[in-house]
């Protein structure tokens, strides 16, 4: 991943993130960013998150749905 960014809009109660790679992994923008939710909301534990990260070892996070997701460029 080479950067991820967002934009909390509060009149339309929405947070637009966005994510640029040079790869991708099937579902895992769905995951990376289920993760970023549930870190912000206390459901999992930063500390332990980026320990298991660094093992390689599997992450108890939400994916979000697919319809929450729009892909909007590609580069080549």
């Amino acid at each position: 991943m080479k950067s991820i960014t967002y934009k909390n809009n509060r009149k339309k109660g929405t947070i637009e993130f966005k994510l640029t790679s040079d790869r991708y992994l099937h579902s895992m923008v769905r995951a990376i960013l289920g993760t970023l939710i549930d870190l912000g909301r206390n459901k999992i534990e930063l500390k332990e998150t980026i320990t298991k990260f660094n093992k390689g070892e599997k992450i108890r996070a939400t994916y979000l749905p697919a319809n929450a997701l729009f892909l909007n460029k590609i580069y080549y």
